[in-house]
Formats: structure tokens, sequence, C-alpha cells
């Protein structure tokens, strides 16, 4: 059996309308989008097929629409199903993602040495920061904006940094707490 990538869970279901909520992460809506068919993996494993007339993105993630064909019925038992794809044909956004989806990344210089890895991330109203910790045990705080990270690389687990990120100093920074006397 070929490996499944997991890419959002249905979130809400109106069977009356044939339309369903599914809850996934900004990288992988315009990925699904373009998807003819749903995958959705019930509880027990099996998957059931579900064509879709239109999708289009929403708040928690995607709001499609099925085709007349698809029963009401079908619709109804889809709450909370896994929504799932080949793993080899996944395609994830690179310049839209959600913070969270960083962590556990390894950071890149331009240079592409390693310099540490994503170990949180959170929101501000400004932009997405991420929480490094860096190779020599310091931790920093990157904000995600294009002028720091040049590009997330999902299919080696990489976030690579820009030539202007203000790592330099910490990666100098001695993480030492003797006191020099």
């Amino acid at each position: 059996m070929d490996e499944q990538t997991h890419i959002g869970r249905v979130e809400r279901v109106s069977p009356g309308n044939r339309t369903i909520r599914i809850e996934m992460a900004k990288s992988y809506v315009a990925y699904a989008m373009t998807l003819p068919v749903l995958r959705c993996k019930q509880k027990d494993g099996t998957i059931l097929r579900c064509r879709v007339e239109t999708a289009k993105p929403s708040k928690e993630g995607l709001a499609v629409t099925m085709v007349a064909g698809v029963p009401r019925d079908t619709i109804a038992q889809l709450k909370n199903n896994r929504i799932v794809v080949p793993s080899d044909e996944v395609q994830r956004d690179t310049e839209h993602y959600d913070t969270d989806e960083l962590i556990g990344l390894q950071v890149n210089t331009p240079a592409k040495t390693e310099v540490g890895i994503v170990t949180g991330a959170f929101d501000t109203k400004a932009s997405g920061m991420a929480e490094v910790e860096l190779s020599n045990g310091v931790p920093i705080l990157l904000p995600i904006v294009p002028e720091i990270v040049a590009q997330v690389d999902w299919t080696r687990n990489t976030l690579h940094l820009c030539s202007d990120a203000p790592i330099e100093a910490a990666m100098n920074e001695d993480n030492d707490d003797t006191v020099e006397a």
C-alpha cells in the first residue's frame, strides 16, 4: 500500500448544501484546491472518494462543495474524517504557511550551513516569530518575514535564511555559564 499524507480534517458538514469545511494548514490549501477527488479516511481506515465541484479557501482551511452524485448521507458521515493524499503527490506552498508548521525544521544559512532548529513558533500582530535553538545551544527569536526567511523547503525540512538574518552574533555567543576570574 502506498504511503499517505494527512493534509486536513473535516471540521463541519452541511449535507443539504453538499458542502464540507476542512481544517488544514495554509501550506496545503493551494494544492488541495486542485484536487478533483477528496480521499476521506474514516476511523476504521476505509477511504471514501468524493468528487469535488468547487473548492475555495476559508478561515480554517478549505470550503468544498461536492458534485450532485455524492449522496447526502455520505457527506453527513465525513465529519472528523481525515483528508489524505498519496505522499509522492503532495505539494506544499513554500510562501504561504502557518508559523507552527515551521516547528522542527532545520535552519540553514545562505551557504547551506546548518545553524539550528526551529523549536517553537507563534504569531504577533506584526509577523510570525520562530524560536530557533542554534547549534551552540543559544535560543533566538527570528521574525518570519521575507527579509529574514529566504525559502522553506518542505522536501528537505529546511528553513533557509537570507544573508541579512541576524544570527552571527548569537552563533559566536558563548553559552557557558561559568564566570571568568
